[in-house]
This record gives C-alpha cells, structure tokens and sequence, in this order.
C-alpha cells in the first residue's frame, strides 16, 4: 500500500506524531479516530498533526481535527498542525481555524518555533462558533463546532441556504460544545428552510448533553438526529 494512504502515529520526545493520510472519508475516519484516541487515551502532552500526505481535506476530515483538539484541551495539551500546504493554510485562517491550532508550512519551522512554545500556548483561546457548510459529490456537508450560543455570532448558521438540486444535507456536530436557546433557534431556522425546499436534513455525532438540549429546544422538528456520518449518509437507524 502506498505509504501516503496509511496513518502513521509515533512518539517524539514531548510530542505524539501523527501523519495524516491523504484524505479521510466517512468509511474510514472512525477507523482512524479509534487508532488516534487509543493512542491518546493515557496522554497528557502534546499532538502534531502532518498533513505532508494530506491532499484534500473533507469535512469528515476537519471533523476529526476538531474532536482530537477538545480531546487534548480538556488535557490541558495542545494541537499543532505542521506541513500545511498554501491551499489548506487559506482554508483555515478563512475558518479562523489560526486562532485555535498553532499552524506551521513545515515541520522545521514548528521545530524552531519550540523556543518559544509557552508564550504561542498562550495566545491560543477558545473555539468559539465554527460553521462550514460544503458541498461534496452532491451532498451538503455542514460542520457546526465550539459554542453554539448567543454569545457569538451565529449569522453564518441563519444565512445558509439550501442549493437548488441538492437533496441530502449532513450536520457533523461531534465537535459542539455547548448550545442555548439562541443556537438551537438558529439551526431550526436553517433546517426549516432546508425542509421548504424539500431537502432532507440529518444530524450525526452530537453529544449526548447537547442532543438532548437541541431536542428539548425543538430542533429536532426538521432534523433527525443519527450517532454516526455513516448512519446518517444511508439514512438507517436513527437515534430515538
């Protein structure tokens, strides 16, 4: 098998290695969450991620980077994304993704930053709102992450509007931490508007605090709720 399409995991003095595949779909990325959080189960240091081999990056994909940084924040650690090519580099910093991951062009520049890691530490903050909304082979793909409330700005999530010809919209919230009123009233305007148009809204991945908030608030009117990307692409087994 040609080594860019495998995940590589190795440990480096103070850092866990992780090079990423080329690309990470929803067949396989609970494979490789499953291999990434075994590893990182017992550990209370820090996470690289080398995206040397990473040509695309779906939104499976960006799902999984968020649930490995709550995964280490709530260890106190810290997740540093190293040989990020031009093209992803803009992807991010447009998502506002620099303000959360420290992110370097190659991993000799994240090696010479180390000198003075503490102070880089401390300029990165919370997640805040992250909403993204692709279109991938037909299917609207939509990751909602961080703080889902009325303390930020949530114009994103009420401005969406569905696309002429596409049927199937998939929410990723396995990276939602906390969600209001005011959250759950956004995502039920925009799931409402999906149902007007005739599209098909599901959910995977909420937490299962936060599923039960949304239910409780009523987004579940439009939406149905699946524990998994695969489950919610094919429609089977939801959850309730």
């Amino acid at each position: 098998m040609n080594s860019e399409n495998e995940l590589r995991i190795e440990e480096r003095p103070g850092y866990l290695w992780i090079t990423l595949p080329d690309a990470i779909t929803m067949y396989d990325n609970r494979a490789i969450e499953q291999k990434i959080g075994n590893r990182l189960r017992d550990r209370k240091d820090h996470v690289v991620l080398d995206f040397s081999h990473t040509r695309a990056l779906y939104s499976s994909g960006l799902g999984l980077m968020i649930r490995i940084r709550r995964f280490v924040a709530e260890r106190n650690g810290t997740v540093s994304l190293v040989n990020v090519s031009e093209p992803v580099y803009n992807m991010f910093t447009a998502l506002n993704l620099d303000k959360v991951f420290h992110i370097y062009a190659t991993d000799v520049e994240f090696e010479i930053s180390q000198d003075d890691f503490m102070k880089k530490k401390e300029t990165i903050g919370r997640l805040g709102f992250l909403f993204v909304a692709k279109l991938e082979e037909g299917v609207y793909r939509i990751n909602i992450s961080g703080e889902m409330t009325g303390e930020f700005d949530l114009s994103a999530c009420r401005e969406m509007r569905p696309a002429d010809g596409v049927s199937l919209y998939l929410f990723d919230l396995s990276g939602l931490e906390a969600v209001d009123g005011a959250g759950a009233e956004a995502l039920l305007e925009v799931t409402k508007n999906i149902a007007a148009s005739k599209g098909c809204c599901r959910a995977y991945g909420a937490p299962g605090m936060i599923l039960e908030t949304l239910t409780l608030l009523g987004a579940d009117k439009h939406v149905t709720f699946f524990s998994d990307e695969k489950s919610a692409y094919e429609g089977r087994s939801p959850l309730g």
